[in-house]
């Protein structure tokens, strides 16, 4: 077979290797990009083809079917995905997979059909099964109506006796618009006109009138459908002909404001030095180091808005799903419906319309957390990531990587500025700015509107319990803030940054708290729902009314969680009305948006949550922040928890006096002593900077040496420490004298979802270093492992 016939394609599968299909006779190559349909064994998978020839093997299977007829993937982020596949030693196929909405490829069904000669059957369901489909072959859903509950039932006897076979086939999903919202385009004058020209049947005038006498602005399809006694169908019709317009999320016609906000001296430094390499269409990495509430998200916008001017396209990054809804608003105000969102809180159909959106050029500007780093605009000109020392960034499974560092690759590979921003920047980036002299720093060192840093106490709490001798989740003067906040009106935040009512529950008899059964670690109690969950496997379990290890009654629920504070609040301010923001009350981004809604419209007077409180929110009517045990992040065994006790301390207060009101900041801390805290307190980070590096050059820890993990899982503990054993071998006979190796050593939490885990850590000089170590690693016996029991993972976000 000629070479030229041959075609390399890029499977999802945990393989980082291409497969070799034969092209279908019609087509001489198949550009990058391009999706396939081929078989993989006994599975049809979706593929993707990869540039070069195929390697010449024997028995090549053909390509089943190209989906495409130009390539899905424009070429510049084809190449992107494969530079972030080749950087996190990654399988491209799954890289290429998770980077679009699902929805977007046809959906793999199954027909079942008899087999010629074996109709006989003296099963009175498999008689019945035959009987059906002898008038040809049927769906599962099909035969589901007919049989009912013993469907499957009759369906695997028969596909083990011989008597049918089943036939796999790829359609796309239909499209349904039953919770779709509506738009009027033009008035009903010009409506009724329009239906009189086309000759509209009775159906289609009954919508019309339906949505004519509807009070509601964007009135549901649903609601429509049903006033006025018609299908669906007939709604999408009024849309094909311009009528309306149908929407989940935005309508595409809304309109374009100017901004009457004007940028004080700091910021419009900053925004002309990023114009500097806007207009020269140069890539630079600039990092915008603002504190809490000096503008810098006007300053994006400022870029964004110039970007577009000069006929470009922008991705705004955001680290979750709340604070994308949150900011969307500003920019709808702003860009009108040149905007799309994208996050996975979407409906499968919305994400589809705002990739394709995206994808066609009718969306000038993206905002999402890290998959709307994966949009396929073009001619992008400028890349922002706000807050980007978030955590959040990081894909925290296999495949891994860290959005931030991708969105710098990405910007450099478009030649475009970048801009990261945070008043609490990572050590890495801050070290990249001041040291390394990679990236260009820009300071705003003052507040917007004239508001000023807020008054700061700190309350040591081991006083509080040497002076009242009780465990108070709320100390006195906190308790005495709040009072006196809420006799002003004025509104409060407190964070607390653990989920449920307990954080454990303990029996005072043998000592043990009640573990997970699937993790090792403690179940938290949920009061209002009487359960115990497990925050990291879901698994949930009634509350026990005696000890599960010694059937002794005496236990005891300590510690305190979101749903206590909010609890204690209610009984000291009965008079108040209390939210909560965690992730047990925000499921979507709507919940989100009326919890926000009512409390920028002061029909909350305390919020209380965990660190979805403290990410870029500005209410300038909060006057006082209460942090509450914060610090604990520093009894964790983790190299990166200081940075992160720094960061959410600082950013938590600086939710407090954002306007013209005066703030406070409550922190209650046991280790008040501590570098982070006592930085925190003073909201200076750079102090904070140059104790911590100290720690990270003396330790070797990034961004003073690059760090790999490798990750063995198994359901047998032994099992994971011996391939974890093995592999410290292989890497030391060939390694040794290039890196450090640390372990292997159980991992903090030692079990998650039934396997155990052991980590080996793998400390170089430089990221080169290191990827050479981990490259030589995955190409070698192990490879087969990479994904299923063994997970390396270049600089990793955590060590838990």
């Amino acid at each position: 077979m000629n070479r030229k016939n041959l075609c390399q394609v890029a499977l999802p599968l945990p393989l980082k290797k291409f497969f070799t299909y034969s092209l279908p006779e019609e087509y001489d190559s198949l550009p990058s990009g391009t999706r396939v349909l081929v078989s993989f064994g006994k599975r049809t998978l979706i593929g993707y083809s990869v540039e070069g020839e195929g390697e010449k093997v024997e028995k090549v299977k053909t390509i089943s079917a190209i989906l495409d007829d130009k390539p899905f993937f424009n070429p510049e982020l084809f190449f992107f995905l494969k530079e972030l596949s080749n950087y996190y030693l990654a399988p491209l196929g799954i890289i290429l997979k998770n980077s679009y909405p699902s929805g977007l490829d046809p959906q793999l069904k199954k027909r079942y059909t008899l087999i010629p000669g074996a109709e006989n059957s003296q099963d009175e369901d498999i008689s019945k099964l035959v009987e059906e489909l002898k008038d040809g072959s049927k769906s599962y859903t099909t035969l589901k109506a007919k049989f009912g509950k013993d469907t499957d039932k009759i369906i695997t006897k028969s596909l083990t006796l011989g008597v049918i076979e089943s036939l796999e086939y790829f359609e796309m999903k239909r499209r349904r618009i039953a919770l779709d919202r509506i738009a009027v385009l033009k008035d009903f004058e010009e409506i009724e006109e329009e239906a009189e020209r086309n000759g509209l049947t009775k159906y289609h005038l009954k919508i019309i009138d339906a949505i004519k006498k509807n009070p509601e602005p964007f009135p549901k399809a649903i609601d429509i459908a049903k006033t006025a006694k018609s299908p669906h169908h007939y709604i999408q019709d009024l849309e094909k002909l311009g009528i309306i317009e149908l929407f989940d999320m935005l309508p595409q016609k809304l309109p374009v404001k100017k901004s009457s906000i004007i940028l004080n001296s700091e910021q419009k430094t900053a925004f002309e030095k990023v114009c500097q390499s806007l207009s020269r269409s140069e890539h630079k990495t600039f990092l915008i180091f603002g504190i809490t509430g000096s503008g810098k998200t006007e300053i994006y916008l400022n870029l964004i808005e110039k970007a577009i001017a000069d006929g470009g396209r922008a991705i705004y990054l955001v680290p979750e799903i709340s604070l994308a809804s949150y900011l969307s608003k500003r920019l709808l105000e702003r860009f009108g419906s040149n905007v799309s969102i994208l996050h996975s809180s979407l409906t499968e159909k919305e994400r589809v319309r705002q990739y394709l959106r995206m994808k066609n050029g009718d969306a000038k500007v993206v905002i999402g957390p890290r998959s709307a780093l994966f949009s396929p605009l073009e001619n992008i000109k400028l890349i922002v990531v706000d807050e980007e020392h978030d955590s959040s960034y990081r894909q925290v499974e296999h495949p891994f990587y860290n959005a931030r560092d991708m969105a710098i690759l990405r910007a450099s590979l478009l030649k475009c500025p970048i801009v990261l921003g945070s008043a609490t920047p990572s050590v890495e980036s801050f070290y990249n700015a001041v040291e390394t002299k990679k990236f260009e720093l820009l300071k705003l060192t003052e507040r917007v509107q004239g508001a000023i840093l807020p008054e700061v106490e700190v309350v040591d709490m081991r006083k509080v319990y040497a002076e009242t001798k009780t465990k108070t989740p709320v100390s006195p003067i906190l308790e005495e803030e709040i009072k006196k906040s809420l006799e002003k009106k004025e509104q409060i935040v407190i964070l607390r940054n653990r989920l449920g009512y307990s954080t454990f529950i303990l029996c005072r008899e043998c000592g043990k708290s009640i573990k997970c059964s699937s993790c090792d670690i403690s179940l938290t109690h949920h009061r209002k729902r009487n359960e115990m969950k497990c925050h990291i496997c879901g698994k949930r379990e009634n509350v026990p009314n005696k000890c599960p290890y010694c059937g002794s009654q005496s236990i005891h629920f300590l510690g305190e969680g979101t749903e206590k504070i909010e609890d204690l609040l209610s009984q000291k301010f009965p008079y108040c009305k209390i939210g909560r923001m965690d992730r047990d009350i925000i499921i979507s981004a709507k919940d989100y948006e009326k919890l926000w809604d009512d409390f920028e419209n002061k029909k909350i007077d305390i919020l209380v949550g965990t660190q979805m409180i403290s990410k870029g929110y500005h209410n300038p009517q909060v006057t006082l922040a209460g942090i509450i045990s914060a610090d604990f992040i520093l009894s964790l065994p983790d190299f990166r928890s200081s940075e992160r006790t720094f960061q959410l301390i600082t950013q938590a207060a600086g939710r407090s006096g954002r306007g013209e009101l005066k703030g406070k900041v409550v922190i209650q801390s046991y280790f008040p002593e501590h570098y982070a805290v006592v930085a925190a307190c003073r909201q200076d980070f750079e102090q904070f900077y140059y104790n911590e590096i100290k720690y990270r050059k003396m330790a070797g820890y990034p961004p003073a040496m690059a760090l790999g993990r490798i990750e063995t899982k198994e359901k047998r503990e032994e099992n994971a420490l011996q391939k974890a054993a093995q592999i410290r071998n292989f890497l030391e006979k060939k390694w040794k004298d290039s890196c450090r190796i640390l372990g292997p050593n159980p991992a903090p939490i030692a079990k998650i979802e039934n396997k155990y885990r052991y980590q080996i850590f793998v400390k170089a000089k430089s990221r080169m270093k290191l990827h050479s170590i981990f490259e030589d690693f995955i190409n070698s016996d192990f490879s087969k492992e990479i994904g299923r029991t063994i997970f390396p993972d270049i600089d990793p976000a955590s060590l838990m």
